[in-house]
């Protein structure tokens, strides 16, 4: 990497934090070129989404079954919701999510969704977007949430932590708490 003529780009500040903390010899230029969303294409009227659940929203191809992603964790956070609420925990990305059986917690698994209008109208009839990743570099999944104006929680660590504004579009939980 002496080359002078050699760009290091990173797609968020948490990986280019980290390239630049293990290459402090290096000369050459580092910079962050986030992943590009068309925010426009992801604005969606909200006026006509109504639900009997409180929706809960967790998406990520092969996400129930990497265990990167964190699944195992939200299923074992449902142990601490309100039992007076009905909730619906909405999964997309294409695996089987397994078995989890609560009185008041139905989940309905979609597989992939390829169709950015209906992905628009699951993340929009979501109360909110789970993101229990242990470790991940910049979800297009968070980014697409964030757009259609859904809040999203997800652990203050990695990537995800660049793209979440506590307790203004989210919130970022420590990590594994």
């Amino acid at each position: 990497l002496s080359n002078e003529n050699v760009f290091l780009t990173f797609p968020n500040r948490w990986l280019l934090e980290f390239a630049k903390s293990k290459l402090s010899n290096i000369k050459n230029e580092v910079i962050n070129i986030p992943y590009p969303l068309d925010e426009n294409k992801w604005k969606i009227d909200f006026e006509d989404i109504q639900s009997e659940y409180v929706e809960i929203l967790f998406g990520a191809v092969g996400g129930s079954s990497d265990f990167r992603k964190g699944y195992d964790i939200l299923l074992s956070s449902l142990n601490y919701l309100n039992t007076t609420e009905n909730y619906r925990i909405t999964v997309f990305g294409g695996d089987d999510i397994g078995i989890y059986t609560s009185k008041n917690i139905k989940i309905r698994t979609l597989g992939h969704v390829n169709n950015i209008e209906e992905l628009k109208k699951i993340y929009a009839e979501s109360h909110v977007f789970v993101m229990p990743s242990r470790m991940d570099n910049s979800p297009l999944t968070i980014m697409e949430a964030l757009s259609v104006g859904t809040p999203v929680v997800a652990f203050n660590c990695s990537g995800m932590r660049y793209m979440i504004d506590h307790k203004k579009n989210g919130y970022l939980a420590e990590p594994f708490d």
